[in-house]
């Protein structure tokens, strides 16, 4: 039985024992709630670790892709310069100009081009390449329509480098827009003409009394007028454009044979082979060449053979009565009339002269209009005339001459193609649409990739085709 001096007491033991067990609790309890949050540190460390990792790699991933795209701008920077600074096959760009590779193939760089947030790129382009050379990871084996390039670009974003590199060249077309006869202004065919081919022109085709004609092919705004009528008629939806002429670097001389002969069907046009032709010093043949001023006259009973090559004047007239002019069985002949207009032509005003008249004979063993091709590059010397022909009455050759007007004259046969601003066609004139003409080519102005292919992105030094 309880004291009565112990009512209301508490019992010491039981609080003893009540205050002994949260102390075994906390003994237990702290030691845990440690451990857990050093693994939660560690977790979170790990977890900052990989998302810093994850970050840097993101990073130098996305500047990886950005420098990739920056060299690809490189490329299409240098192919568009390439398409309208129209460089020689010897010259290559550099940053906004042409110019000539100090030694090898290449010109300098064009230099950083920023393209913003950081980054950037630097091309380099090459001169026309030849069979054999390499570039975007392919050997040139045979010569494009227009000389083929190598442009390599470096691409720089924030210190991250991807290099890569590709082969251009543009497309070709038919040099002959239509099959036979184009006159951009005009064409006008007199009596009794006769025409196994196409005539074309952008705007009037005059056709007089007793005229034969295939087809006629019209520009948008093309006519036909005159009292005869095509047997088919074609309406273009868009005009006619002149193509360039592909004068090349033929106003330069060769030297020597080796460096004159032809270029392949489409290719650039070589050197100049005109000390093949008989030197002033032979003026009593009737055969007047000058070198300085490369004109070349034909008089009275003169007689002249042209071996194969390029051959460019600045004046070329045939003049005087029972001159004969020949070509070599086997040999092509390109002929080129320059003009003072032209920058770097070496020709001096009045320039650009071409006249085939008074009794000229034509000799053409080859019987081929791709074996006398004549290329005049602008009317600056007046009307092209081709009259009096009296080698048989034929004429197998074509004829560009996109700015000047041409006349054919007394009962000529014309077996090629012509193209000019103006064609004049005399009485009786007879021609034939030559098919292996098709084989001759004009290039588009616009440079397009052939071949690409990415580099290593490092280089040693200046050799930025290390490793292509």
């Amino acid at each position: 039985m309880p004291s009565p001096h112990n009512h209301g007491m508490i019992d010491m033991r039981h609080l003893t024992n009540f205050k002994r067990h949260p102390t075994d609790e906390a003994g237990f309890v702290l030691p845990t709630a440690m451990i857990v949050l050093l693994m939660l540190t560690v977790l979170i460390g790990a977890a900052v670790t990989v998302a810093s990792q994850t970050s840097t790699s993101t990073t130098r991933d996305s500047n990886t892709k950005a420098a990739l795209e920056a060299a690809e701008a490189g490329l299409q920077t240098a192919s568009y310069r390439l398409s309208k600074l129209e460089p020689e096959k010897s010259e290559c760009v550099t940053g906004t100009a042409k110019a000539t590779p100090p030694s090898g193939i290449y010109c300098a760089g064009s230099g950083s081009e920023p393209l913003g947030n950081g980054a950037s790129f630097e091309y380099w382009t090459s001169k026309g390449l030849v069979a054999g050379e390499k570039c975007g990871g392919e050997t040139v084996s045979t010569q494009e329509n227009v000389t083929p390039r190598c442009i390599t670009s470096v691409g720089n974003v924030n210190g991250v480098a991807r290099r890569v590199q590709e082969r251009a060249a543009s497309l070709a077309s038919p040099l002959f827009q239509v099959k036979g006869i184009l006159g951009y202004h005009s064409v006008l065919i007199e009596n009794n003409g006769v025409l196994e081919g196409e005539v074309g022109t952008n705007e009037t085709l005059t056709l007089k009394n007793g005229v034969t004609v295939e087809r006629a092919d019209l520009g948008p705004l093309g006519k036909v007028e005159g009292t005869s009528t095509p047997k088919e008629t074609i309406k273009n939806t868009s005009p006619f454009e002149p193509p360039p002429v592909p004068i090349g670097e033929s106003a330069t001389s060769a030297i020597s044979q080796a460096g004159c002969k032809p270029p392949p069907e489409g290719g650039e046009v070589g050197l100049n082979c005109d000390f093949l032709i008989t030197s002033g010093a032979d003026a009593n043949s009737g055969v007047v060449f000058t070198p300085s001023t490369r004109s070349l006259s034909m008089g009275q009973g003169a007689s002249l053979e042209l071996k194969e090559g390029v051959y460019n004047f600045c004046n070329f007239q045939v003049s005087g009565n029972n001159t004969k002019l020949t070509t070599v069985a086997g040999g092509k002949v390109e002929i080129f009339i320059d003009s003072a207009l032209r920058a770097g032509s070496g020709c001096t005003a009045p320039a650009g002269k071409l006249e085939f008249k008074n009794g000229l004979e034509l000799i053409d063993p080859n019987k081929n209009a791709l074996y006398l091709q004549i290329y005049v590059y602008d009317g600056s010397g007046g009307t092209v005339e081709l009259k009096n022909n009296v080698s048989g009455g034929q004429f197998y050759g074509t004829i560009v001459a996109p700015y000047s007007k041409v006349t054919i004259g007394n009962n000529a046969e014309f077996v090629g193609a012509i193209e000019a601003n103006e064609v004049e066609l005399a009485p009786n004139f007879r021609f034939k649409f030559e098919i292996e003409v098709n084989k001759l080519k004009t290039p588009s102005r616009l440079y397009e990739r052939k071949a690409w292919e990415e580099c290593p992105p490092t280089y040693i030094g200046t050799n930025f085709q290390e490793g292509c």
